[in-house]
């Protein structure tokens, strides 16, 4: 296809989105008249869509997942900026939050489609196929969820796990951008927390806890300005929507921080103040989970660089099964030695940091997956009963007592039955036998940077024994995907049909 022909093929796109952008203007504002209650998040919206879509036009998927990471870092903050409007609906703030989700199906994942179709299939991939398959028929034939629900349930819980797929061709060309992207986005939520650490919340925050007091961040702020909760601190949320999600985001970040810098693209003195910038915000987030999830990350990189774990995906995932049984062993004595802490500490902040009475809903979660293990041996219920979904987009269900929600190992079995668990344990098995056939064939730079990935995953599941199935979602799934990829040479070699030096070709 020649330059010209190329070029004017953009321009039309440009021109196309123009007229959409101007379409959507007048449709929008129509609705704004219609429905003031919906003005601010419609202009948000409105203001932030042509911008993305012009900004995508002639970016390819490598770039544009870094557009999907940046959306999904300061989307959670700008549905808080829609109640700065007076009189606004609390469910106004949603039509922020799905856009990170509507840009990935539109401008990643479709396009992305006909290469995914075109080359084969790892292990790994197929593996999440199937996942996907079995999540989405059980959470679309199993009873009692609305049709809202297993739509939402659809597009916001099982959609991320097709990351693999798009990470697995464009991760490692990808994995630089997305990791200037948490870096920058996360050293911006970490300032911005330490701002409302140090002087309380904004209008931004005042005014979303006031107008949205279903949203669990709105909730928690709310007590917390009433001298209720947990001594009556608020736990900082930076640009996210609550604290576990704010450090959690940082966490991320952090993984990324490590890549550039073993990638030698950051200097000493850069990588320094931003790891300081990023372990503030993680302390200040007041999180144990995710201050837990730090010491693995560190410990589990200083072993995979000083060790030959990686090359012995069994001992990982035998270890994985052990951080499973030993996570809510831990709670229950941390619970019966630790429990009232926090009520005799003099200092409030202190006293947040030391609660442990919290771990009474985690401690019990191995009794419960054994308990709930005989009814999930063939089924699941599907994530359309995810209490998250639920209490958005639908009527609670009757579901057990905490239905476990603090372990993603139990909520799977909740939502995908015995063969859906095991699938996604089999799928990180085969996931790091795959980075242990690349870590062997490496050079010394590719296995550090693997050692760092594959210390972030560990990382991020560990959260999920602590806070459930948060972690399942975008960056966890760009990392697994990236340790599977191929080569980029193998990759285009095969899908065009040519030489590796295919590769000079531009992808869509």
């Amino acid at each position: 296809m020649s330059t010209r022909l190329v070029s004017a093929k953009r321009e039309d796109i440009r021109l196309i989105l123009i007229a959409l952008g101007a379409a959507g203007a007048a449709i929008s504002g129509a609705i704004a008249v219609l429905y003031h209650q919906w003005t601010m998040a419609l202009t948000l919206a409105l203001l932030l869509g042509p911008w993305v879509g012009l900004a995508s036009v002639s970016a390819t998927i490598d770039r544009r997942l870094a557009i999907l990471f940046s959306l999904l870092a300061v989307a959670d903050y700008l549905k808080r900026v829609t109640f700065l409007a007076p009189d606004q609906s609390p469910w106004s703030q949603y039509l922020i939050s799905i856009l990170p989700t509507l840009y990935y199906g539109a401008a990643i994942l479709v396009p992305a489609l006909p290469r995914i179709i075109a080359t084969p299939l790892s292990r790994v991939e197929r593996l999440a196929l199937i996942y996907l398959a079995l999540a989405l028929a059980m959470t679309w034939l199993s009873p009692g969820p609305t049709l809202l629900g297993r739509l939402a349930a659809s597009g916001l819980l099982v959609l991320p796990w097709t990351m693999i797929l798009v990470a697995a061709r464009w991760g490692w060309e990808a994995l630089p951008g997305v990791s200037r992207t948490m870096v920058f986005w996360g050293v911006l939520s970490a300032l911005y927390g330490l701002w409302l650490f140090s002087f309380g919340p904004t209008p931004v925050e005042l005014r979303w806890a006031e107008s949205a007091t279903f949203s669990i961040g709105a909730r928690h702020l709310i007590e917390a300005m009433g001298g209720e909760g947990v001594s009556g601190v608020w736990r900082v949320t930076g640009l996210q929507p609550d604290a576990f999600t704010f450090g959690l985001f940082l966490l991320t970040a952090l993984i990324g921080l490590e890549a550039l810098a073993a990638r030698g693209e950051m200097s000493r003195l850069a990588h320094a103040g931003f790891f300081g910038l990023l372990l503030l915000g993680i302390g200040l987030s007041l999180v144990r989970t995710i201050w837990v999830a730090l010491v693995v990350f560190i410990v589990m990189r200083w072993i995979a660089e000083h060790s030959t774990l990686l090359r012995h995906p069994r001992l990982i995932l035998l270890g994985l099964v052990g951080m499973f049984l030993l996570a809510p062993a831990t709670a229950a004595v941390l619970y019966q030695r630790f429990g009232s802490l926090a009520g005799v500490m003099p200092n409030p902040l202190l006293a947040r940091m030391l609660t442990f009475g919290t771990l009474e809903a985690r401690k019990d979660a191995l009794a419960m997956f054994l308990d709930v293990l005989p009814e999930r041996l063939v089924t699941g219920l599907g994530y359309g009963i995810s209490p998250w979904v639920t209490g958005k987009f639908g009527s609670m269900l009757e579901l057990p007592p905490n239905f476990a929600e603090h372990n993603a190992l139990v909520e799977q079995l909740w939502y995908v039955g015995l063969p859906g668990l095991l699938l996604f344990v089999v799928l990180l098995y085969e996931a790091f036998a795959r980075l242990a056939r690349r870590y062997a064939e490496g050079n010394q730079l590719q296995r550090q940077v693997l050692a760092i990935l594959a210390a972030g995953l560990l990382a991020l599941f560990a959260t999920g024994l602590g806070n459930g199935g948060v972690f399942l979602s975008y960056p966890f799934f760009f990392l697994l995907g990236v340790i599977v990829a191929k080569e980029q040479h193998d990759l285009e070699a095969v899908s065009d049909g040519s030489a590796p030096t295919a590769r000079a070709r531009r992808r869509p």
